[in-house]
């Protein structure tokens, strides 16, 4: 290994991977240096890499304690490193949380076991494991006084992280099912024009009145207020934040103006419009609150005084804090509703990968990020060239040297639900950066403290009663499967893709038990259009073929998984005498109300019968992504139908019935 190539590893670069096709593939090593030049180093300069290399791999074996270190509740220890040959090394070791003392330890580090050393300049240090008394799950303060006979005593600060060795999750006996929505698609009986929490405050109602465990949302984070365009909820600009176009004036006690708000019965949103007009609303709240509370110092004031001084680090102007503290307080409000109405989690939000390079998340922890690359995904079929999201990618040194202040922040202010799905939760072990060399856009995965994020991930879980779905979906190497599922992240499946290797359905109790299992998700085409193919034939409207040839293979191929897809509802005794879309479905929900997975999950676009994607990847202005909203407001999707859907109605109330039988761990 020359010095380049240890900075690389150092640095987390990968050296090969596994593709879409199961090859391995070595990644050229321009690719490798533009990712080590993106993270600001000198790649052409050899002392500068030899010191960097120094300064990495040997430097923090000087540190006595590190600043932050995680270990497990099962088995709680701290290391600490020191000389190897220094004749006395006593530690004296106090342990607090919230600067009450938990325990107070003295050790001789001669007596201890070495499970580690290094020689840097000539000297050898050595690493320990010092037991700890068991700990509950939670941060403490670690305060170390070290004395020796060659240093005067000398004293350390740090944190130690006491994590279980899983998130809180269900019950192994447990299964749950519930409904996944796009917010902002919802119609409600108002027709306020855009989905908000009013109208999710409807969706509980009558989705909890079916039995539903859960409802499981789309990113819900800060977009862009003065370019209300970029609707993307994946693109966010800060994910701290919560979009502001989700409140709802007439869920606010500052609103006052009857019949304000912007109603709409357009197919499509129209955001411009939307924000115009909800944020006249919110003035007049804004307004409102001023006069009457902040005027006369009241509890609510005081409320709110205390939401700014708490993420004072955000720096918005008044009227900003207070849009984020109503928006919150309405999303608290929904999701306390939601277990009033007898919900077992509740609602599951949904937390992007990344944030936009030009977002205030991104200016906010700018040295934190890389400058000159960004998230995407490697090639494949559907992308030959690969994928650049334009989302910003986190240098996975600074993580460490932040002491994963971000990490935590992020977890903490999308935790406060039910349960938080987290997209593309392979980023916990590595990402796909997407870098320019010789002009020409090129990719390689970097390594991430998987360790420590996982553990992080499972103690925040643990403070929060948040259960965890990881999207793993795509090509996940078998090593974070594994961590995942033990550590009870829940998997993601999508049952399109649930096929052997014959391309054939899987049996229901075949399916992977700890993940939620949907018919279709968000990037995937609902259900109804894809038995009735018509997203392939959306596809072939926006010109999104580049060629008649994989026009002609979808269709082919489409037809032969309607077959198979017949072939498994016979095999279960439930293929229905209609080939109809809405009895196909029908039947497919009843089937799954016995699949293994412990979450079932219905995408509301498919109970109501929409025909259009809400997205389809790989596009940008070609198709109107994140606008269409539903067809059907709420209550003729869960409520009463017309003559002419009778006969669905009946097959719905049936699997309605199974899928709380599921729930209820009985026999139907």
């Amino acid at each position: 290994m020359n010095e380049v190539e240890q900075l690389c590893y150092l640095q987390g670069v990968a050296l090969d991977y596994v593709d879409y096709y199961g090859q391995q593939k070595r990644i050229d090593d321009d690719v490798r240096r533009a990712i080590l030049t993106a993270c600001g180093h000198h790649v052409h300069d050899n002392e500068y890499v030899r010191d960097k290399n120094r300064q990495l791999d040997g430097l923090p074996w000087q540190q006595v304690l590190s600043e932050f270190q995680v270990t497990s509740s099962e088995n709680a220890f701290l290391t600490v490193r020191a000389q190897t040959f220094e004749p006395e090394k006593q530690l004296e070791l106090v342990i607090a949380d919230n600067q009450q003392e938990c325990c107070r330890l003295s050790v001789s580090l001669n007596d201890s076991m070495e499970e580690g050393n290094y020689v840097l300049d000539g000297v050898r240090y050595s690493q320990y494991r010092i037991t700890l008394p068991k700990l509950t799950p939670n941060y403490y303060q670690v305060e170390l006084i070290y004395r020796s006979n060659i240093t005067t005593s000398q004293a350390f600060n740090g944190t130690l992280a006491v994590a279980p060795v899983s998130c809180y999750s269900l019950t192994e006996q447990q299964k749950v099912w519930g409904i996944s929505c796009q917010l902002y698609t919802l119609r409600d009986k108002r027709e306020s024009g855009f989905g908000d929490f009013s109208s999710l405050k409807e969706l509980i109602q009558r989705s909890s009145e079916k039995g539903a465990d859960y409802i499981l949302l789309n990113p819900l984070h800060k977009l862009f207020v003065t370019e209300p365009e970029r609707a993307s909820p994946y693109s966010p600009s800060d994910r701290n934040q919560i979009n502001p176009l989700y409140i709802s004036p007439r869920l606010c006690v500052d609103y006052s103006l009857p019949n304000g708000e912007y109603q709409s019965n357009a197919a499509h949103i129209d955001y411009r419009q939307a924000t115009t007009h909800k944020f006249k609303c919110f003035k007049v709240m804004y307004l409102n609150f001023c006069e009457l509370e902040l005027a006369n110092a009241t509890q609510r004031a005081n409320e709110f005084r205390e939401f700014v001084e708490r993420y004072q680090t955000w720096q918005l102007s008044e009227f900003e804090y207070y849009l984020q503290w109503v928006a919150k307080e309405q999303l608290d409000y929904c999701q306390r509703y939601a277990k009033t109405k007898g919900m077992t989690i509740g609602l599951i939000l949904d937390l992007a990968v990344g944030c936009t390079r030009d977002g205030e998340e991104y200016k906010r922890n700018q040295a934190l990020f890389v400058e000159h690359a960004n998230i995407g995904a490697p090639p494949d079929p559907w992308a030959l060239d690969g994928q650049d999201w334009g989302l910003a990618v986190p240098d996975p040194l600074k993580l460490k040297e932040t002491n994963f202040a971000h990490f935590i922040s992020l977890i903490r202010a999308n935790m406060i639900a039910g349960g938080l799905r987290i997209d593309h939760v392979m980023g916990l072990l590595r990402l796909w950066w997407c870098v320019t060399v010789d002009e020409q856009p090129a990719g390689c995965y970097v390594y991430y403290p998987f360790n420590e994020l996982l553990a992080i991930l499972c103690l925040e879980s643990h403070l929060n009663q948040c259960v965890v779905i990881g999207e793993d979906l795509g090509v996940v190497p078998q090593q974070i499967k594994q961590s995942l599922d033990k550590a009870h992240v829940y998997g993601n499946d999508i049952f399109y893709f649930e096929k052997d290797q014959n391309g054939q359905f899987i049996a229901p109790q075949a399916h992977r038990k700890h993940a939620m299992l949907m018919i279709a998700n968000h990037d995937v085409a609902p259900f109804y259009a894809w038995w009735q193919q018509r997203d392939i034939e959306t596809r072939k409207s926006f010109s999104l073929y580049s060629n008649p040839a994989q026009f002609g293979y979808d269709i082919t191929q489409r037809e032969q998984d309607k077959l198979a897809l017949r072939e498994w509802l016979k095999a279960a005794n439930t293929l229905p005498n209609s080939d109809d879309a809405s009895a196909i479905y029908a039947a497919v929900v009843a089937t799954l109300s016995a699949s293994n997975s412990q979450f079932l999950c219905l995408q509301l676009d498919d109970l109501s019968g929409e025909t259009f994607a809400v997205n389809i990847p790989g596009t940008d202005q070609e198709y109107p992504n994140w606008r269409r909203r539903l067809s059907r407001n709420l209550l003729t999707i869960f409520g009463p139908m017309s003559h002419e859907e009778k006969h669905t109605s009946v097959q719905q109330q049936r699997f309605w019935q199974l899928l709380n039988a599921r729930r209820n761990n009985v026999s139907s």
